[in-house]
């Protein structure tokens, strides 16, 4: 049966020559280093004990210094020697993983009566922890016959965060290590050891193993093997399993419900997905709006992100990987669905209306101004003497507004209006001050005020309560209904042109009686 492979193994040409980070280390996933005391069960400790409760710890996040985080060595041991004190190989450890699977140390302790068999219902419980499949990395040399594997193997498989159980020669000086690069052997070969590859590290040009001897033993339980002598002492095999969640039936879950905050602020975009379980961390990406590609814009442990500083009005499509780390590499999933957000528009509030002037529409200051941009209206002022200061008189949706509270002033009054832009954000800064003076004598003579309709609609002179400066019934006549305006409107427009031209007239023929030599 094909076994399964980690990221990174091709099945047929051996390891991949892809760039291998400069160390890793899967230790901060083991147990406590412990003892195997005088049974055996070296292969059970590396293979079960230390190999299985790592790949555990990794998929379930659980921590493993309590026991019932911690897998027996026995259960498997006790299965293999039916209750001998004798040395077992890797090979039938995995293979019973594979098989029948393993069961916590809280459930089955380690103790010195190898006899005891699990029964049946901790055997089904152990279905729940089985490994997927299992490879040696070892190569048989028909030479020397013995096991050869080539350290940049082992150091490819533990940067994909996968423990390796190797099989060692055991020399005298072993026993006595107790630190620094273990780089050559010495004295005479006492027998074979299996103990658990958990990291490497290249300016030390060795692999960290951890022992099943103790904490009194070599660095607190640990031991340096320089990539050199590793090659020569590893001659038992190195095996590896996979991990239920790590064969290649395995998959990390794309984030879902991915969802981006569209136009609710002006200098970010806010994202929000479902949390992955097995994901440490995230990978936010962007697209480029010039290249059209995805750019990683972020590492969140959280499943949130926001994107930030940006400018009002941008749009961006995003898209979020989930990521594992497994030792000092990481197992991205599929990009999720993607999403878009945008930035609102600047919050600025319009600029200050041009052209302020004004006409005389039947004895009433018809007021114009230009445009602004980002307008939503204009608020119009007007100068109270009495308060001292402008009141608002009126909002206009247009460039044009009737004061019609406008009636009946003394001839020497002067009246003073100032016009502001506003929006959602506010208003702008008003005009300069427009004042008119209404005395006959001085009083600037109608004229046609060129707008963008040829009528009012009701909505262009929305006015407001007036300030109270006239008398009311002078402020407002209500029986004078909007159709009729438009329909005066309308002919005093068309009266106005007629008086224009008659003036124009009248005027001609004025200068010709002063100057009578001139024609």
């Amino acid at each position: 049966t094909p076994q399964a492979q980690p990221w990174g193994i091709v099945t047929l040409d051996g390891i991949n020559n892809h760039p291998l980070p400069d160390s890793a280390d899967l230790s901060n996933y083991l147990p406590p280093v412990a003892s195997q005391g005088m049974i055996g069960s070296c292969s059970a400790w590396s293979t079960v004990y230390y190999a299985k409760t790592i790949q555990e710890n990794q998929e379930r996040g659980w921590g493993a210094e309590n026991p019932s985080r911690q897998f027996s060595p026995l259960f498997t041991y006790n299965q293999i020697t039916d209750g001998e004190n004798r040395g077992t190989s890797i090979n039938n450890h995995m293979v019973l993983l594979q098989d029948i699977g393993a069961v916590p140390l809280s459930e089955f302790p380690y103790t010195r009566d190898i006899s005891v068999q699990p029964d049946e219902e901790t055997v089904e419980r152990a279905a729940t922890f089985k490994a997927a499949s299992f490879r040696s990395l070892s190569h048989y040399n028909q030479e020397n016959k013995n096991w050869t594997t080539d350290a940049r193997d082992v150091k490819t498989v533990l940067a994909e965060g996968i423990p390796v159980v190797g099989g060692f020669t055991v020399y005298d000086n072993f026993y006595s290590y107790s630190g620094g690069v273990y780089s050559s052997a010495a004295g005479d070969i006492r027998g074979s050891h299996a103990m658990c590859i958990v990291g490497y590290n290249d300016s030390k040009q060795a692999f960290r193993v951890v022992n099943s001897w103790g904490e009194d033993w070599g660095e607190e339980g640990f031991i340096w093997i320089s990539y050199g002598l590793f090659e020569e002492l590893c001659t038992s095999g190195c095996l590896l399993m996979y991990d239920q969640r790590t064969s290649e039936n395995f998959k990390l879950p794309a984030p879902s419900e991915l969802s981006s905050s569209k136009g609710s602020r002006t200098n970010r975009i806010e994202l929000s997905w479902a949390p992955v379980e097995h994901a440490d961390y995230y990978s936010v990406l962007r697209v480029n709006n010039e290249t059209g590609s995805f750019e990683e814009i972020g590492t969140p442990a959280e499943p949130h992100f926001t994107d930030t500083p940006l400018p009002p009005g941008v749009n961006y499509v995003y898209s979020v990987k989930s990521v594992e780390k497994q030792g000092s590499a990481q197992v991205y999933s599929e990009l999720s669905e993607i999403s878009e957000g945008w930035t609102g528009k600047e919050k600025t509030v319009p600029g200050i209306p041009g052209n302020f002037e004004y006409t005389f529409f039947r004895e009433q200051p018809l007021l114009t101004w230009n445009s602004v941009e980002n307008a939503d209206g204009y608020n119009i002022y007007r100068w109270n003497a009495d308060r001292e200061e402008f009141i608002k008189i009126g909002r206009s949706p247009d460039t044009v507004f009737l004061d019609r509270s406008f009636s009946k002033p003394s001839d020497t009054s002067i009246f003073h209006y100032i016009v502001e832009a506003s929006n959602g954000y506010g208003s702008g800064y008003a005009t300069d001050t427009l004042s008119i003076a209404v005395n006959p004598e001085v009083r600037k003579p109608e004229k046609t005020v060129h707008h963008k309709s040829d009528s009012f609609s009701e909505e262009q002179i929305i006015e407001e309560p007036f300030d109270g400066e006239y008398f009311r019934s002078d402020y407002f006549d209500y029986e004078y209904t909007m159709a009729r305006f438009r329909e005066f409107y309308q002919a005093e427009q068309e009266a106005f042109r007629t008086f224009r031209e008659n003036e124009q007239s009248e005027f001609e023929a004025w200068k010709t009686r002063q100057n009578p030599g001139n024609h």
